[in-house]
């Protein structure tokens, strides 16, 4: 795991995006996670996007989320495909999950805060 640090988060992310071929190159697959705002058809949001490469190619996952400062409070919404190929959505979704499982913190989260409505 490489931590990269700056005042400004969109620096970051622009040297992580720059970085993350030549990890996946280096160790087969490299995923980068980070907090933006994404428009999925009309709706504006808050999400973690997960960018990632490997040897079958490269997906881009939104996890919409609503803050804790809103009115109904903090909530995880389901995971929505930005770009994956069509042949691994499948694959790629349920390693994706397993993830989650594997994250004790992570999971307790989703467990939790899921919101299935969107």
């Amino acid at each position: 795991m490489t931590r990269l640090v700056s005042e400004d988060s969109r620096t970051v992310v622009a040297m992580a995006k720059d970085q993350l071929p030549s990890d996946a190159k280096k160790h087969g697959a490299a995923v980068l996670l980070y907090d933006t705002f994404v428009t999925l058809g009309s709706w504006r949001t808050d999400a973690i996007l997960v960018e990632a490469i490997s040897d079958s190619g490269r997906l881009v996952m939104a996890v919409p989320y609503r803050t804790a400062t809103s009115e109904a409070g903090f909530a995880v919404y389901r995971p929505k495909f930005v770009e994956c190929p069509e042949a691994e959505a499948e694959v790629l979704c349920e390693r994706f999950f397993r993830g989650v499982e594997t994250h004790k913190k992570g999971n307790e989260v989703w467990t939790k805060y899921i919101d299935q409505s969107r």
